[in-house]
């Protein structure tokens, strides 16, 4: 019969597996999904967005996610603490990389507006006319602009 301890950690550690998983597979998901053609102007901002997202990072650290729960199971499975020291040392490790990539994602939120004009004038005219559907405008975008 297991403990308390050794039972929660196994369910904190079957949290981190579910984290890890869904991060990688939202990453391959959108990586497909993301050069497909827009049926409406929310499915054209949606991949303009997408296409800014550092997903190869994304799936790095979802598949370090898995790699460390594979290390973290071993060592609470083994009798020789070494696994589960080393275990220990790639959760944080991979703490600080999702860390890391939080920040970059939150910065990159703030900055969003600034770059998000010039990609839109680089878009195809008939993608362009499915967001300006969306967004029910048909002001061209320059009539809101504050310069004389």
């Amino acid at each position: 019969m297991a403990n308390k301890v050794f039972t929660t950690t196994l369910g904190i550690s079957l949290l981190f597996l579910a984290s890890g998983c869904l991060e990688l597979g939202f990453s391959l998901v959108v990586r497909n999904m993301m050069d497909s053609k827009p049926e409406s102007g929310q499915e054209a901002v949606r991949n303009l967005l997408y296409q800014m997202f550092p997903l190869t990072a994304g799936i790095a650290n979802g598949a370090a996610t898995l790699a460390t729960f594979a290390f973290t199971l071993l060592g609470l499975m083994s009798p020789m603490r070494s696994w589960l020291k080393a275990g220990g040392y790639l959760i944080t490790l991979c703490g600080l990389f999702t860390l890391c990539l939080g920040v970059y994602l939150w910065i990159m939120t703030l900055r969003l507006k600034d770059g998000f004009f010039p990609t839109y004038l680089e878009l195809e005219p008939g993608v362009q006319s499915l967001v300006q559907q969306s967004v029910r405008t048909d002001v061209p975008p320059s009539f809101f602009s504050s310069e004389p």
